[in-house]
């Protein structure tokens, strides 16, 4: 855990120090990254974060359409835009973008830490 704990104490000091780094996709990757080895490192799988470009996500969309239908499958999208990169699920199981909340995110995993 120490590790992953270094890794978001960096990923935030350079989102601080130049706050564009946060919307770059090398820095957004690094991010999705390490929050997920937080949540697994503390058992938190459902908080992982998709990649919406992986044979993953493309997975669960399926799995939706096929046990909630077309309307259930609007449901689970509805709060994705078209540019958006990584999402998590809420509490409800629809999908949410997380591609400008991840310093947030990260914070939130420091504190926890």
């Amino acid at each position: 855990m120490e590790d992953i704990k270094k890794q978001i104490k960096a990923l935030i000091k350079e989102a601080k120090e130049d706050e564009s780094v946060k919307y770059k996709e090398e820095w957004q990757h690094k991010a999705v990254y390490t929050l997920n080895d937080f949540y697994m490192e503390a058992d938190r799988y459902d908080d992982i974060i998709y990649d919406l470009a992986s044979d993953e996500w493309e997975d669960l969309v399926k799995q939706q359409l096929e046990s909630r239908g077309w309307q259930g499958l609007l449901f689970f999208l509805g709060k994705l835009e078209p540019m958006d990169d990584y999402a998590y699920l809420d509490g409800y199981g629809n999908a949410k973008s997380c591609d400008y909340d991840l310093l947030g995110m990260l914070e939130d995993a420091l504190s926890e830490c």
